[in-house]
């Protein structure tokens, strides 16, 4: 399982964009619109969050994030990190130095080619199935 730059922690990535921007930014909007509404659905979020299942998750993970993402916070990856560790799970996680969220550096984008390249090589998805 690859992961780049995914949003681990849902009522955690719209307390943070809430704290960062303002109730009222489009930013906040967006993410609402997109998971869903933290005050009537907060239970929900909390309960379908990806960091909640660490313990279920089967195969090898590889995190990838941009250590300068401004749209997914690099916390969301450590805070997976550290989830899947706890659950004695297979994770390797990659930080791109001062990379944003969409890989704009082609020195980062190769890097991460590599690192999913040698992470494939070393679990091979069909001996994992």
């Amino acid at each position: 399982m690859i992961s780049i730059a995914g949003v681990s922690d849902l009522p955690q990535i719209l307390r943070s964009a809430k704290a960062k921007h303002g109730r009222n930014h489009w930013v906040v909007s967006y993410w609402e619109n997109i998971i869903g509404d933290p005050k009537s659905q907060r239970e929900k979020l909390t309960a379908i969050s990806p960091i909640n299942f660490a313990n279920s998750v089967e195969a090898p993970v590889l995190l990838i994030h941009g250590k300068d993402d401004t749209v997914v916070p690099i916390r969301q990856s450590t805070a997976m990190y550290k989830a899947l560790k706890k659950a004695d799970k297979p994770v390797e996680f990659v930080t791109l130095k001062g990379e944003d969220h969409w890989l704009s550096r082609t020195e980062t984008r190769l890097a991460l080619l590599k690192e999913v390249d040698k992470f494939l090589d070393q679990h091979n998805p069909a001996e994992i199935l």
